[in-house]
C-alpha cells in the first residue's frame, strides 16, 4: 500500500470518528445541558417562615411546583429562576436571606426538576417562566413589582422576560453569554453554533432590557467564566453594574455578601426603600 493510500485510510477513519462524535453530541445535548431530578423537595416552614407551595400551570398543561412568600414590607417580590441543576430545597439558605430582607420570594422549579412533569427545553423554560409571571399576577403582583433573579442558565430566562416586560430590576448570578458560547468554550473541536438546539442567547437580549441590572460573578467560577459577566455588563452600558466576588465560585455568592450587595443596589436604584 502506498503512503498516500495509508494517509487516505487514516483520514477516512478519523473523519468517520469525528462524524460519530458530532452525531453523539447532537443527540445527547439536552441530557448534557439539563440535570433535573424526580425528587419533590419538602418545604420546611421553620427554615422558610411564611413560605408556602403554589402550583404554576403552564400553557402546555403542566403543573409545576413553586414556593411563594408575600413581601413583609412594600410590594417587591424576588422571582428566582434557578440554573440547570438542583432542587428548590438546595436554595433554602439563599431564599431565607432574601425573606429576611423583607422581600417577597417566588421560587419556580422548572419542568423536569424538583419532581415536576415534562422535559426541559429552551422553549419549555420560557413557557414555565411566563406561567410563573401569570401566577404572580393572580397573587396580586404585576411585572412592576418583580425583581427577576436568575442563576446561571436561569439568567437567560430572566433576561428574556425582563426584555419583554417592565419589571422592577434584573439580577444575574453567574450568567453565560449564551449556551452557544459556552459550548464553543468547552468543545472547541465541534461546530457548536450549528449543533446547539437550545441557545439561550442572553448576549443578544440584554441590550433590550430597560430596568436596572446587577450582574453578580465570582472570580473563581469554574463553570461560567468571570469574563462572560464582564462582557454582559458592557453590553448594557448605563443600566448594568458588575459586582465581582474575589472568593466566590458558581452560584454560591450569597455566602460572600451577595445579598447585601443586591439590597444596596436595589436601594440605590430606587427599587426598594431603605430600611
Amino acid at each position: 500500500m502506498s503512503v498516500l493510500a495509508v494517509v487516505a485510510a487514516v483520514a477516512a477513519v478519523a473523519g468517520a470518528g469525528y462524524g460519530a462524535a458530532i452525531l453523539y453530541m447532537y443527540g445527547r445535548q439536552r441530557a448534557l445541558l439539563y440535570h433535573g431530578s424526580p425528587r419533590r423537595p419538602e418545604l420546611n416552614p421553620h427554615e422558610l417562615p411564611g413560605m408556602r407551595e403554589v402550583v404554576v400551570r403552564t400553557e402546555d398543561g403542566l403543573d409545576l411546583l413553586s414556593w411563594y412568600a408575600p413581601p413583609a414590607r412594600g410590594r417587591r417580590v424576588l422571582v428566582l429562576f434557578h440554573g440547570n441543576a438542583g432542587l428548590l430545597d438546595e436554595r433554602t439558605e439563599k431564599l431565607r436571606l432574601y425573606l429576611d430582607s423583607g422581600l417577597g420570594v417566588f421560587a419556580l422549579a422548572w419542568r423536569g426538576f424538583s419532581g415536576n412533569p415534562g422535559k426541559p427545553t429552551e422553549e419549555g423554560l420560557y413557557r414555565d417562566a411566563e406561567a410563573a409571571i401569570a401566577r404572580l399576577a393572580a397573587l396580586g403582583h404585576g411585572p412592576e413589582d418583580l425583581i427577576l433573579y436568575g442563576e446561571s442558565l436561569g439568567t437567560a430566562v430572566a433576561t428574556k422576560i425582563a426584555a419583554e416586560r417592565p419589571v422592577a430590576a434584573l439580577i444575574l448570578e453567574a450568567p453565560p453569554l449564551s449556551i452557544v458560547k459556552m459550548g464553543q468554550l468547552r468543545y472547541p473541536w465541534l461546530p457548536v453554533s450549528r449543533l446547539v438546539k437550545d441557545r439561550f442567547e442572553t448576549d443578544r437580549r440584554i441590550g433590550r432590557v430597560t430596568c436596572p441590572i446587577l450582574i453578580l460573578h465570582g472570580r473563581h467560577d469554574a463553570v461560567v467564566p468571570f469574563s462572560m459577566g464582564e462582557s454582559l455588563a458592557r453590553l448594557a452600558p448605563g443600566r448594568a453594574e458588575l459586582a465581582a466576588f474575589d472568593d466566590g465560585a458558581h452560584v454560591d455568592l450569597h455566602r460572600y455578601g451577595a445579598v447585601e450587595r443586591v439590597m444596596d443596589f436595589l436601594v440605590s436604584r430606587g427599587v426598594v426603600e431603605q430600611t
